[in-house]
């Protein structure tokens, strides 16, 4: 697992899950931790944005259901 994207999640209290952009992960404002290299890159690199866009869904989706489960 090369590259983590971080998300900061909000729930309301009717389950509704949504990602804060407005709130700053770290001291560069990256959300894309790369191991390898140990940087942050922002969501807007080419190299990145699509891998984050992707776990931004599959993280509302698991939030979604998990919710409704309980």
């Amino acid at each position: 697992m090369a590259k983590q994207s971080h998300f900061i999640v909000v729930i309301d209290e009717n389950g509704q899950a949504t990602i804060d952009y407005d709130t700053s992960i770290n001291h560069n404002n990256g959300d894309v931790w790369d191991e390898d290299s140990e940087m942050w890159f922002y969501r807007t690199e080419d190299e990145v944005s699509d891998a984050y866009e992707v776990a931004e869904e599959v993280l509302l989706s698991l939030v979604k259901q998990t919710w409704k489960d309980n």
